[in-house]
């Protein structure tokens, strides 16, 4: 790491001084040495990389702009520890949906942020999270899930349900739900994989008056039910409560509390396949219904084109 960023400090000396070089680039040292374990095996080498490449290309950039790259660098490699409740592969899948595929790793995230900065658009603040950079990038969404929540309530809630099933079961299920919860669309994701977490979260508290076997069920069925909606697309939040509240006959009024209804069932949920429908998930939890289905498949989709 120190020896990829010993090599790019020249480049930078030369246009923006040694005094300046060297404080940012020790700030950035100190980020990456504080970065989460579960990145640092990768970022703490990709980062300095990345620099090192940039710094061969400083010619046609004035002073203020590289301080500004480097200021974004900087910013992005502190904002990493607020993801310490989240692995690799969560936050990559975060990206890809959030970014809608335009961004798949962090990698690609402080491209484009040093790219803002590249053109003068430099953050108006000290960004805390990441998501203050995706914000900063790609706007605010006023009702989306952000980073922190969902692997902030589980991961809290994991050591709990580790304690109470035997083996990896309680993380490798959490770790699971997790992932699925990140599939679901966004234009239901925001608010129900969050509702679902604290949901999960609250539900630990109350593991030692519970059987091994209810605990376990419930994990398995809230991965089942989040894999269940990752195709609900067609839509959106209002349209969804208004077709639930429909085919229930005014008993459920929304995905959330059809969640908590699909748990209560004692039934054995049957799986005919790794991902359930939708409609499989409401037929199990309301009864068979000759009414509308939910959505259409995409084979049906393709074939009404």
């Amino acid at each position: 790491m120190e020896v990829l960023l010993k090599r790019a400090e020249r480049p930078f000396k030369e246009k923006i001084g040694e005094e300046k070089t060297r404080e940012v680039f020790d700030k950035i040292i100190e980020a990456l040495n504080l970065m989460p374990n579960q990145f640092s095996g990768t970022l703490a080498s990709e980062i300095p990389r990345f620099i090192l490449s940039y710094s061969q290309n400083l010619d046609d950039l004035s002073t203020e702009k590289i301080e500004g790259i480097l200021l974004h660098v900087l910013i992005l490699t502190r904002s990493l520890s607020s993801l310490s409740d989240m692995n690799s592969s969560q936050v990559n899948q975060k990206l890809i949906n959030r970014s809608k595929s335009e961004m798949r790793n962090v990698l690609d995230l402080l491209k484009k942020f040093v790219e803002k900065a590249k053109v003068g658009e430099l953050i108006n603040k000290e960004a805390g999270t990441v998501d203050d950079i995706l914000d900063y990038i790609l706007g605010e969404e006023k009702e989306r899930l952000k980073f922190t929540d969902v692997g902030g309530f589980l991961k809290r809630a994991e050591k709990k349900y580790t304690m109470y099933l035997r083996g990896n079961k309680g993380q490798k299920l959490i770790n699971d739900i997790l992932s699925s919860l990140a599939g679901i669309p966004e234009v239901h994701r925001g608010y129900l994989a969050s509702d679902i977490s604290r949901f999960l979260a609250k539900y630990s508290e109350t593991l030692s008056e519970k059987k091994e076997s209810e605990i376990e069920r419930t994990l398995t069925k809230t991965l089942n039910y989040s894999k269940g909606i990752t195709k609900l697309k067609d839509l959106n939040k209002e349209e969804m409560n208004q077709f639930i509240i429909n085919r229930s006959k005014h008993k459920v009024r929304n995905l959330f509390e059809l969640y908590k209804v699909f748990l209560e069932r004692e039934e054995v949920f049957i799986l005919k396949e790794e991902k359930p429908s939708f409609d499989e998930i409401l037929d199990y939890t309301l009864g068979r219904s000759s009414g509308p289905k939910a959505l259409k498949s995409n084979d049906e989709n393709n074939s009404a084109e």
